[in-house]
């Protein structure tokens, strides 16, 4: 079985790269204005890197989610295979979970502008009872967390499925919360939505396929090709009786005697 590191460590490495490459060229001294607080350098990094690790824990999510239910072979249970990958879901809603909450703080300190020395247990209570963000955040934390408990007991394509529903529908609050979700009426909430699914399966898909590679050759054919008997007829076998091989199976030549 081919090692799955080779192709995702160095997809991350190049996402943690680029996330510092934009925030290094973004990045400007900005002038305090009086009366107001200044905004918090350490604030202002950590919320773009958690939404860089809090995207990428999702989309690994999906993108498992969508492999164990559509790319690899299973009538009604799991195969092995499957089954890896959905455990590997849960692993990665369980960091997607841990990304949401630690999110809510870092949101606050940035809201205030005073480091995070300012945000106390009572400032984030009522953070999130004013804040939609904050509120999105746990909703996404909540939902992430049911998948990761889930994935241990799935064993069926059908539960497949609902976990991955689930994973979908937690990428959607923190994008509808948004400006671009709050206005058009229904139009620019259903356009964000459209938007943001096909982006997490567009992504997801990549990823199961990357990871697919790490699948033998056989289980991926009979996930694509589920025929036995095109299976075979794609696969010459050896001929015992001369040492040669021959295509299988030779009903044209039986069908002329």
């Amino acid at each position: 079985m081919r090692s799955r590191w080779p192709v995702l460590l160095p997809a991350a490495a190049a996402a943690l790269l680029l996330t510092w490459l934009t925030l290094s060229a973004g990045s400007k001294e900005e002038s305090s204005v009086a009366g107001l607080p200044g905004s918090d350098a350490g604030a202002a990094w950590l919320v773009p890197m958690l939404q860089v690790l809090h995207d990428l824990a999702a989309v690994m999510t999906v993108g498992c989610l969508l492999g164990a239910a559509v790319l690899l072979p299973g009538d009604r249970l799991l195969g092995a295979a499957g089954y890896r990958w959905v455990r590997t879901a849960g692993w990665s809603a369980l960091v997607w979970s841990l990304l949401s909450l630690a999110a809510v703080p870092a949101l606050l300190a940035e809201f205030l502008g005073r480091g995070f020395s300012v945000v106390t247990p009572t400032a984030v209570v009522q953070f999130l009872a004013d804040s939609p963000q904050a509120q999105a955040r746990v909703v996404v934390a909540v939902l992430a967390a049911v998948l990761a408990m889930a994935a241990r007991v799935v064993l069926t394509m059908g539960g497949t499925l609902g976990l991955l529903l689930v994973a979908l529908l937690a990428a959607l609050p923190p994008a509808l919360v948004g400006h671009a979700g709050g206005t058009g009426g229904v139009y620019g909430p259903t356009a964000v939505a459209l938007h943001v699914l096909g982006v997490v399966l567009w992504a997801g898909g990549l990823v199961a396929l990357l990871v697919c590679r790490s699948i033998s050759v056989g289980a991926v054919g009979a996930a694509v090709c589920p025929a036995p008997g095109l299976m075979e007829a794609l696969n010459p076998r050896e001929d015992e009786s001369h040492g040669g091989t021959e295509e299988v199976p030779r009903r044209a030549a039986g069908a002329g005697d």
